[in-house]
C-alpha cells in the first residue's frame, strides 16, 4: 500500500500552499500585461521593504572626529593639484608609545624636513589633521606637490593593521576622494612610488581599493 504523507500543523501546510501558489500567481499577473505587471510590482515592493529594510551602500556607515593641528605644521605653499592619496607608516610598533610631537621632532630635527611629512595620521585610535588638505607636505619624494599622505602608526612589515585602523583609513579616503574626485586607482602605497617598504607588506592595496569608490 502506497504510504500518504501528511502535514498536521494547519499553519505549515498554509504556508507550504502559500510558497506553491506564488509562482503561479506572479506568473499570471505577468501574462496579463502592464496592469499585472503594476500589480505584481505593488505586492513585491512592500515584501521586499519588509524583508531588506537597509541595501548595501558604498557609503560609510559612520562619521569620525578629527583633530585638527595643522595650525602648527602647515608650510604655507600650498598644492595646485592632487593626483594620489598616499598611505604611509611609522615603522614603529603600534605597541610603542608615541605622539605626533615627537614624530614631528624625528621628521624636522633629524631629517630635516621643513614641517611633519603627512596631511594625516591615525595614532592610538585617533584622527589628525597635520596640514590642511591643500598644504604641501614632505611625505613622498617626487610627489609632494601633487599628493597627500596619510600614516598610521604601527610597522605593517611585522604586523596587521587593526580592524579599527582600518575603518578610520577607509573612511578618511573616502572623504578625500569625496574632496578630489579621484578614482581609487589613485590611492597608492608610499612603496608605490618611492623604493622603500613603506606602509608594509601587511597592507594590501588591492584589499584597501575594493572598499573604495570609483570616479
Amino acid at each position: 500500500m502506497e504510504r500518504i504523507y501528511t502535514i498536521k500543523n494547519k499553519w505549515l501546510r498554509a504556508a507550504l500552499m502559500m510558497i506553491a501558489f506564488i509562482p503561479v500567481f506572479a506568473r499570471h499577473c505577468w501574462r496579463k500585461g502592464i496592469a499585472g505587471r503594476i500589480i505584481l510590482g505593488l505586492i513585491a515592493i512592500p515584501i521586499v521593504i519588509k524583508f531588506f529594510p537597509s541595501f548595501p551602500s558604498s557609503e560609510p556607515e559612520v562619521g569620525y572626529d578629527i583633530i585638527d593641528m595643522s595650525d602648527a605644521y602647515d608650510s604655507g605653499r600650498e598644492r595646485k593639484s592632487t593626483n594620489y592619496i598616499v598611505i604611509h607608516h611609522t615603522a614603529l610598533m603600534s605597541t610603542q608609545k608615541t605622539s605626533i610631537l615627537a614624530i614631528a621632532s624625528i621628521h624636522m630635527k633629524q631629517n630635516g624636513w621643513s614641517s611633519i611629512g603627512y596631511q594625516y595620521m591615525i595614532l592610538d585610535g585617533k584622527i589628525y589633521k597635520l596640514h590642511n588638505d591643500d598644504d604641501i607636505a614632505p611625505h613622498t619624494e617626487g610627489y609632494n606637490s601633487s599628493s597627500i599622505g596619510i600614516c598610521i602608526h604601527g610597522n605593517f612589515s611585522k604586523e596587521k593593521l587593526s580592524d579599527n585602523d582600518k575603518k578610520k583609513l577607509i573612511w578618511l579616503i573616502r572623504m578625500l576622494q569625496d574632496k578630489y574626485k579621484l578614482d581609487k586607482s589613485k590611492v597608492v602605497k608610499h612603496g608605490d612610488l618611492n623604493a622603500t617598504e613603506c606602509c608594509g607588506y601587511n597592507i594590501n592595496i588591492n584589499e584597501i581599493r575594493k572598499c573604495l569608490k570609483n570616479y
